[in-house]
C-alpha cells in the first residue's frame, strides 16, 4: 500500500471498519471514496458495502487475497 491514499470521503464497514474510518477522517482531502475494514477474509462484505461504486479500499490485515481495489496494511 502506498504511505500515502487520497480519498475525500471514508465510510467504514461495520463493524470492524466503523472505528477505522473514523480514525481516517482527519486525512481526508480530496479524491475517491474510501471503504474502511478491520480484517478481509473472503473480500465479500467489502464488495457488498462498495455497492458497484467507484472506490478504494483499504484493510488494516488480510487473511485472503485481495479484490484489486483493496490495499491491505498486512
Amino acid at each position: 500500500m502506498a504511505d500515502k491514499l487520497k480519498f475525500g470521503a471514508v465510510e467504514g464497514v461495520p463493524s470492524g471498519g466503523l472505528r477505522f474510518a473514523e480514525a481516517l477522517r482527519q486525512y481526508q482531502s480530496a479524491g475517491p471514496l474510501l471503504i474502511a475494514d478491520d480484517v478481509l477474509t473472503t473480500g465479500a462484505s467489502m464488495e457488498l458495502h462498495r455497492a458497484g461504486r467507484d472506490a478504494l479500499g483499504v484493510v488494516i490485515f488480510a487473511r485472503g487475497p485481495c479484490p484489486a481495489w483493496v490495499a491491505p496494511k498486512f
